[in-house]
């Protein structure tokens, strides 16, 4: 490929030495300032930015403070001259086919094509599709919908230029009016739930559908190539613990994995064992029921081994089970035992359990969302929420603020964005982080968590990884 490149220049520079000097034009010479994007540049020499990254050979539409860009002075001249090369070339700028050195055509990517969701304009247009009807269960998605325009005004502020379009799904159809915003959406977020969704899906084409709240839709990604779902699962959270373990575990630490008695393990359970086991991590396991009684407490602390730490694992999210857990590792605490407790997030949300106790094990917990009420960001966007809507924020509202302004701007910074997406590494926002990964032929999963950790000192910090 890079040799085919190669000869490509070399052709295109052989043909504008050969182009009638009536067809050659000038430019200015613009100095990039800190502050611009190449959108600025375009709107101040009304020139198009397609045409600024086609004569200095930029690839992305991003451009760097002092960067040397050549602006052509007529515009028309310029499309003149180009008319007369690519006359000259014999190629079409719709589908370039070329010669590679073993004579093969080249040929464009056909997924590329399908998957080229970005209008041909600067402006981003996006589409939600929510609940907004009058009982409380739409609260929430009201809620979703002011973080999301709150993330449009504030992208608005920093120069992109956003077009969003709502539709209120209530009914078993779509209306025409409804797949004529569909139609012009470069990205639709929502609806909420999995049934709704696939009704979206029937109608939406090639549109890159977004699940924005339901971890329950993501078996959608196994098959649907244009779907992606924003939550991360609860699978997730224990691949990460697996991962955190190993990486915190020394040569000699006590690993111990606790569950219940009679009770099957999740799918994401199961792939914690099956990684620790795969990382090379030995570790014990410990089943035992609450309704043992007395006998708990000394089955519990056979499994701790004296000077080391002891990292366990709950292998469990039913809360009676969890907190005889904790429960009984503190009192091991106090027997001298040095625990590290490592759980997924639905322990924090268990009334039973005593805080205290969850800082006293320093609890290790891989969580979805967690917000960092210390952040500038969070409280930026926290007073500005107050002042708009009159409201404290809810996690559906951080959650329609990361949902929109990440995909807005992804979508801003190149026009083949959803391709892209596996490769743009993990982007941290409010409440989420999101990290997307492709599922074979199908779509994409967010494999994002955050890494948050009960102090013996009364303080909950992230993790950053």
């Amino acid at each position: 490929m890079k040799r085919f490149r190669i000869i490509l220049l070399a052709v295109v520079w052989l043909l504008a030495a050969t182009v009638p000097a009536g067809a050659q034009t000038e430019y200015f010479i613009h100095t990039v300032r800190w502050y611009e994007g190449i959108k600025d540049i375009s709107k101040k020499y009304d020139v198009p930015v397609e045409v600024i990254m086609e004569v200095n050979g930029l690839e992305k539409p991003k451009v760097k403070s002092r960067m040397k860009l050549k602006i052509p002075v007529d515009l028309q001249a310029y499309y003149r001259m180009k008319s007369q090369t690519d006359g000259l070339a014999a190629t079409d700028s719709s589908a370039v086919v070329a010669t590679t050195h073993n004579d093969q055509p080249v040929k464009k990517d056909a997924e590329e094509e399908e998957y080229y969701f970005k209008n041909d304009n600067d402006k981003v247009s996006a589409t939600l599709v929510l609940p907004l009807g009058q009982d409380a269960s739409s609260d929430n998605a009201f809620d979703f919908y002011s973080g999301a325009m709150l993330a449009a005004r504030d992208l608005g502020e920093r120069g992109i230029d956003i077009d969003v379009n709502v539709i209120n799904i209530t009914g078993d159809e779509f209306s025409e009016d409804a797949a004529e915003k569909l139609g012009k959406a470069d990205f639709i977020v929502g609806p909420v739930s999995e049934k709704d969704i696939l009704k979206l899906l029937a109608v939406a084409g090639k549109k890159p559908v977004i699940s924005p709240l339901d971890p329950r839709a993501a078996g959608l990604a196994d098959s649907v190539a244009n779907f992606i779902q924003a939550p991360s699962a609860a699978k997730m959270q224990y691949t990460d613990l697996a991962e955190w373990i190993y990486q915190d575990c020394n040569r000699d630490d006590n690993v111990v994995l606790v569950s219940e008695t009679g009770t099957a393990l999740s799918a994401g359970m199961k792939e914690l064992v099956n990684l620790l086991q795969h990382k090379g991590i030995s570790f014990k396991s410990l089943e035992y029921s609450i309704l043992e009684g007395r006998n708990v407490t000394k089955k519990v602390e056979s499994a701790m081994v004296a000077e080391v730490t002891n990292r366990v694992v709950v292998l469990s999210e039913k809360e009676a089970f969890v907190n005889d857990v904790v429960r009984n590792l503190n009192l091991m605490i106090y027997n001298k035992f040095d625990v590290v407790l490592y759980s997924a997030s639905k322990i924090r949300s268990y009334e039973t359990i005593d805080t205290e106790n969850l800082h006293s094990l320093n609890l290790h917990v891989c969580t979805s969302y967690y917000i960092d009420y210390d952040d500038p960001r969070v409280k930026n966007f926290v007073l500005t929420y107050r002042a708009l809507f009159n409201a404290e924020p809810s996690q559906f509202a951080f959650q329609g603020y990361d949902v929109m302004g990440y995909f807005v701007k992804a979508c801003n910074d190149s026009g083949k964005w959803y391709k892209k997406l596996a490769r743009s590494g993990r982007t941290k926002m409010l409440q989420a982080d999101f990290k997307f990964e492709r599922q074979h032929d199908g779509g994409y999963l967010n494999t994002g968590t955050r890494r948050i950790i009960y102090t013996p000192d009364y303080s909950v910090k992230e993790i950053l990884h």
